[in-house]
């Protein structure tokens, strides 16, 4: 499909099929606020669990998908994608740890770092 896909055409998007990950997942919401911003309606046509699986998807052309820029990369590389463009964007994360472990010296110190850094 990359010879189908006009670079920079964002409306050229639509009419392919896509596969979206679960809407807990960052990517998803990444993909949703792109939509949005754009004014774009993308046609859902796969939903899966697991990031790593879109991969799949794309190589049987089955839809398009948005990928991190590593894996993208080792993908072109071995010769089974083709990368339509780059979006730089913020991508939402939450840092977890086990609630029985939180109190331990590493680990409390760790998110009272990550929680002066992330709040600026």
């Amino acid at each position: 499909w990359s010879d189908q896909l006009p670079a920079g055409d964002w409306a050229a998007l639509q009419q392919f099929p896509w596969v979206f990950v679960s809407p807990d997942c960052s990517y998803h919401q990444v993909l949703e606020n792109i939509c949005t911003e754009r004014g774009l309606t993308l046609q859902k046509q796969f939903r899966i669990d697991h990031d790593g699986t879109s991969l799949e998807f794309v190589r049987n052309e089955m839809a398009i998908s948005i990928l991190d820029r590593q894996r993208a990369q080792d993908a072109v590389a071995k010769g089974n994608v083709a990368l339509w463009g780059e979006v730089d964007t913020e991508v939402p994360v939450q840092i977890v740890a086990l609630k029985r472990r939180a109190d331990e010296p590493l680990i409390a110190a760790f998110l009272q770092v990550c929680e002066r850094v992330f709040a600026a």
